[in-house]
């Protein structure tokens, strides 16, 4: 993830993330929640069925002291709704989040990146193909996924 940050960055002199985020925005398909200052939504590309990545949308490297209570408050928010509709609309799965920041050494060298959680529902179980290869695969469209969890 930082890595492929920094190449995007590198090339095309923004970042990445904000750059998914405002296509997210822009197209409205793949939203799942969303307030004020945070964003939640299926990626285009996902790995697992019904993946999920939620982000502030200020551009922030680091979730380590670097935003504002209120900031923070949002994207808990955010969070909070999508575990719940998960819960709700696929029937309580467990599920794995992660934190992805940028590391704390170095700091002028990861302005590059945008801090968000991933969360991942478990439901589906990795075959020989997955086993074997590395590569995820995914039955499930994201934009079906966001559909199903966008339902009230």
């Amino acid at each position: 993830s930082l890595q492929g940050s920094a190449r995007y960055f590198k090339k095309h002199h923004q970042c990445v993330h904000c750059v998914m985020i405002a296509e997210e925005k822009r197209l409205k398909k793949r939203i799942i929640a969303e307030n004020k200052t945070a964003i939640a939504f299926a990626p285009f590309v996902s790995k697992n069925p019904f993946e999920v990545r939620v982000f502030p949308k200020s551009h922030l490297p680091y979730f380590e002291g670097t935003f504002e209570d209120d900031e923070l408050q949002s994207v808990s928010e955010v969070l909070q709704e999508v575990l719940r509709k998960m819960e709700r609309n696929l029937s309580d799965p467990d599920y794995n989040f992660f934190l992805h920041t940028a590391p704390l050494k170095d700091k002028a060298r990861h302005k590059h990146y945008h801090w968000h959680i991933e969360v991942y529902p478990r439901l589906t179980t990795y075959g020989g193909f997955e086993f074997d290869t590395g590569i995820e695969i995914n039955p499930v469209d994201p934009d079906v996924a966001a559909k199903i969890l966008r339902k009230k």
